[in-house]
């Protein structure tokens, strides 16, 4: 195409059985009223991409093979942007597809590339292939996806496996794992392409001991300011089912968010919470500066840009809770309910010269520990 400069041999055979007519009309008919066998290997191709194209491939070499509407894919290996990859597999109605207008084709491949930042192919994709296109055809196609190392916007996958399948009008991410935020995540994912220019992301998943900190720094503390990363900390673990909108440079929309996740926090910290910190100074207490606790499990939902969280049981350094309530993640408003006992160390802490009943009556156990309504 116009810009690139290609450069390599191919040595190979070429075989037609047909007419000259055939030849000479060179249409669509050309496969399917006569037989064409190419069988060609690439030695040391090189394609090197205008200013405005990523696409910059060295060291190309492998054997294609065709038959009539079938092309085959036998190991080929290169690099790409000086990262190494090899791609190998099948596809059909493909020289139709890239010779003539209004031809469909699908792809089955495997590829396995060292590391890939898709920044750029995306910024390139936008810009200049899905602004313009007049293709009558399409294309379908299924990659069987291997990397050590992908880098998209500020995420870093590592060690990810997964099947891409390319439609035309969706994306479906299937048989999804890799390593990030100091866990792993393994799930299925579907992109589809709106007709207002959005993308709907929907699918189902499971994070394992995930660092709760960095998956707050990554996602810009889901476009909140209430409960931030340099606040928390400790390790995540959920089951989850997940919708999402997306604008056309694939920066996420948070408040169209819907979730259901079954999860659960262990070795956490919650340190300048402002709730905390007012019970706190109510209390007199310093533990409530900087809260501990081993494990918290519950089944969360967000959804209408809405936390949604059911009556759970917390127990940590300063206190233990039961927790109910809901949070509106844009404006902050929120309702809680909250039943602390307190232990009996810092009950004995608080009953010196702490009278304070602003909130109801509070009771005192045989057990020495006190129950504050809060």
């Amino acid at each position: 195409t116009s810009d690139y400069i290609v450069e390599g041999k191919i040595d190979g055979v070429f075989n037609y059985a047909g007419t000259l007519t055939e030849l000479q009309n060179f249409s669509t008919t050309l496969f399917d009223n006569s037989t064409t066998d190419i069988n060609a290997k690439l030695i040391d191709f090189k394609i090197t991409p205008p200013t405005y194209s990523p696409y910059d491939i060295s060291n190309l070499n492998g054997k294609i093979i065709c038959n009539n509407r079938n092309m085959q894919l036998d190991s080929i290996s290169g690099s790409i942007k000086g990262i190494p990859f090899n791609l190998s597999g099948n596809a059909s109605n493909m020289l139709p597809y890239l010779l003539f207008d209004g031809e469909s084709a699908t792809c089955n491949l495997q590829l396995n590339i060292e590391k890939i930042n898709v920044n750029p192919f995306m910024e390139h994709y936008d810009k200049y292939i899905s602004s313009e296109s007049t293709s009558t055809g399409s294309l379908i196609t299924k990659v069987k996806f291997t990397t050590q190392e992908l880098i998209y916007d500020n995420y870093v996958l590592r060690d990810l496996t997964c099947n891409l399948d390319l439609l035309e009008s969706e994306t479906i991410i299937s048989n999804t794992s890799f390593k990030t935020l100091q866990g792993s995540y393994s799930g299925n994912t579907k992109l589809t392409y709106l007709p207002n220019t959005n993308i709907r992301c929907e699918g189902t998943g499971e994070i394992k001991k995930m660092s709760a900190k960095e998956l707050f720094h990554t996602f810009n503390n889901f476009d909140q300011t209430f409960l931030t990363e340099n606040k928390i900390n400790g390790k995540l673990t959920a089951k989850f089912s997940f919708s999402l909108l997306f604008d056309k440079n694939y920066n996420p929309i948070f408040s169209s968010l819907k979730i259901i996740t079954d999860v659960i926090a262990e070795d956490g910290t919650i340190k300048d919470f402002d709730p905390f910190i007012e019970m706190g100074k109510k209390m007199k207490v310093q533990e409530f500066k900087n809260v501990t606790f081993a494990k918290i499990q519950n089944t969360i939902k967000i959804e209408n840009d809405t936390l949604y969280i059911p009556n759970m049981e917390i127990k940590t350094n300063a206190f233990e809770m039961n927790f109910a309530g809901k949070h509106a993640i844009t404006n902050n408003n929120f309702n809680y309910s909250l039943t602390i006992f307190l232990k009996k160390t810092l009950s004995n802490m608080f009953k010196k010269g702490n009278n304070v009943e602003d909130f109801g009556e509070i009771e005192q156990n045989t057990d020495g520990n006190i129950k504050i309504p809060v």
